[in-house]
């Protein structure tokens, strides 16, 4: 769940993301997702709560980028090179929002991918390479360096440094 301001919030319900308005004038509005994609797998809303990037399930991952006051779709991310059919987190970037956009895969080696999404461009990927027992969960930006990556989760804490477009 994200909050947009004291009155309204967005959060994901079936195959919709839902802006919920409280107060007197209570109502919902919906961001119906890709048609034939099998649901939502993570979601994150810009710094300045301008953007929305919705991954969802589908052949092939992808990652769909709104803006939040008009609800219209400004770019779908995907890639032929990647064959997993999820993305498990999505970030965008703190010092480049309006550019830079993070995802990870949760395939059996899981993948880190740096994306230009205002260009719909991938800049750089690399494979995170887990061990058995280990699990993926979040794929972050460094606060203050955008070309730093983090990859976290059970067991596994791995920093990637975006060098020559590749990390």
């Amino acid at each position: 769940i994200f909050c947009l301001d004291d009155q309204r919030s967005i959060y994901p319900c079936g195959h919709n993301v839902v802006i919920l308005t409280r107060g007197d004038d209570k109502y919902q509005d919906y961001i119906p997702c890709m048609e034939g994609s099998e649901g939502i797998t993570a979601m994150a809303l810009s710094n300045n709560k301008n953007y929305l990037a919705v991954c969802e399930r589908s052949e092939r991952a992808i990652c769909c980028i709104y803006t939040v006051n008009t609800k219209k779709r400004r770019k779908i991310i995907t890639t032929d090179y990647i064959t997993d059919k999820e993305f498990i987190s999505v970030a965008f970037s703190h010092q480049n929002e309006k550019g830079h956009l993070v995802t990870l895969t949760g395939g059996q080696d899981g993948m880190i991918i740096l994306w230009q999404w205002n260009k719909g461009k991938c800049i750089a990927y690399q494979k995170v390479g887990i061990s058995e027992g280990q699990t993926l969960y979040q794929a972050s930006f460094n606060n203050l360096d955008f070309n730093s990556l983090i990859v976290t989760g059970n067991g596994v804490y791995k920093y990637y440094k975006l060098k020559d477009n590749g990390l």
